[in-house]
């Protein structure tokens, strides 16, 4: 988390905090740290819900799934705002979101855990 946090207030600093400015970036240094934190949290839960289906590695890709959709819809939420403004490309960029960095996440988190248990 420190890194991230770290990354975003570099790249805020080097490109500047557009958000009070007539460009169209709406996205601010407190509102992606909001997102970071928020979507953590949430999809933390989600994970921690379903945590007796990651057994498997089908199970922790499928229970990835729902967490990422609850990170992509933050991120879409934070800069789009409200869905009934969401085009049809950010609901795309959602799914293609979910549907890949889920599960590959859900996997990687499910291998990293099985090494740990064999040493």
């Amino acid at each position: 988390m420190a890194c991230f946090l770290t990354a975003v207030v570099v790249l805020v600093r080097l490109f500047g905090d557009h958000s009070s400015s007539s460009t169209p970036t709406r996205l601010s240094l407190p509102i992606i740290i909001g997102v970071y934190v928020l979507g953590g949290i949430l999809a933390g839960g989600i994970v921690g819900l379903l945590r007796p289906l990651t057994r498997n590695a089908l199970g922790a890709v499928l229970v990835s799934i729902p967490a990422a959709l609850s990170v992509a819809a933050l991120l879409a939420l934070a800069y789009e705002g409200p869905p009934e403004h969401w085009g049809s490309l950010v609901w795309k960029t959602s799914l293609l979101l979910t549907c890949t960095a889920g599960p590959v996440f859900g996997l990687v988190t499910w291998l990293s855990g099985q090494r740990h248990k064999t040493k």
